[in-house]
This record gives structure tokens, C-alpha cells and sequence, in this order.
């Protein structure tokens, strides 16, 4: 097992050796916007598209099966346009 900052031979150890270090840092982006996201998106916490009663309900507390798949397509777009296309990086280290 390797440990950060190790050095790494690349070639095996014959001929030419090139080495590099292993980087100590980690992006926790994808973690930190994913539990922000979970938590905010969370039906009935702050709205519920559609609501048990109208189209959209804010703070009922309560939920239903559709209203947890479309809260969770909400959270799988805008999760993957933070990460992906807007290529939002954390890092530690």
C-alpha cells in the first residue's frame, strides 16, 4: 500500500526512471454539494413538488413516491451540472 507522498518508480525499475509523487490532496466537491443537496432537496423540508394536496407545497413535512422521484431527477440535474459542466473542485491539502 502506498502512502501519500510517497515516491513511485513508474518503469519497473529498469532502464530510465521516472517517479512521481503521489498527490496528497482530494477533491470533495462531489461530497460536500451531494450532502448541501440531499438536505435541501429533501421533500417536504423546504417545497414538494407535486404536494399530497396542490402542484407545490413548502414545509409540509410529509411526502409521496412521486414527489420523491421528481426531487430526485431535481437533484441528479443539478448536481451534475455543478460537478460537470461548471467543473466545481474542492480541495484539501
Amino acid at each position: 500500500m502506498l502512502n501519500p507522498g510517497e515516491r513511485v518508480d513508474l518503469d519497473g525499475g529498469e532502464g530510465h526512471r521516472e517517479s512521481e509523487t503521489l498527490a496528497t490532496m482530494a477533491d470533495w466537491a462531489p461530497i460536500l454539494l451531494g450532502y448541501v443537496l440531499f438536505i435541501l432537496l429533501s421533500p417536504g423540508l423546504l417545497f414538494q413538488v407535486p404536494g399530497n394536496t396542490r402542484r407545490l407545497e413548502f414545509s409540509s413535512f410529509t411526502t409521496n413516491g412521486k414527489a420523491i422521484a421528481v426531487h430526485t431527477l431535481i437533484f441528479f440535474v443539478i448536481f451534475t451540472i455543478l460537478i460537470l459542466a461548471l467543473g466545481i473542485r474542492i480541495y484539501t491539502g
